[in-house]
């Protein structure tokens, strides 16, 4: 009887210390890819700071050269693209932007919800002089 006991409860143990094994395999496995997620997100995000940073410089250079047009024509073309971009996120479906976009501007929603990319748009040669402009970089 005692026998008995004693393998049922070494079995118990063995059960429970795998079980505790998996457990903490589970655990750090999902660390190790919830911290991936976020270098991916923190890469991201710098990628797209970066990109900003450079089309502001772009546009403060054509501005110093006085290039006004032409800092017009890529802000508007800035615009566009992103604009293009917020109309396919929102079509995707993600709530918490639409309720965002909502709370903001409903009519900019519903603006956003028709929009169209702008096709056959022509990107113009500058006027100025190249000089100018990569100098105020």
């Amino acid at each position: 009887m005692m026998k008995r006991v004693f393998l049922i409860m070494v079995f118990v143990v063995t059960i429970m210390l795998f079980c505790a094994f998996f457990y903490r395999l589970g655990v750090n496995v999902g660390t190790q890819a919830m911290n991936l997620k976020s270098n991916n997100i923190v890469y991201m995000q710098g990628s797209f700071a970066w990109d900003r940073v450079v089309e502001l410089k772009r546009i403060r250079s054509y501005l110093l050269g006085g290039c006004y047009n032409e800092a017009l024509i890529e802000v508007e073309n800035r615009i566009e693209m992103q604009e293009y971009v917020l109309s396919d996120l929102v079509r995707m479906g993600d709530g918490s932007l639409i309720s965002h976009l909502e709370n903001e501007d409903s009519e900019y929603l519903e603006y956003i919800l028709k929009h169209q990319k702008k096709a056959g748009k022509v990107w113009r040669n500058s006027r100025c002089r190249h000089s100018d402009i990569k100098s105020n970089l």
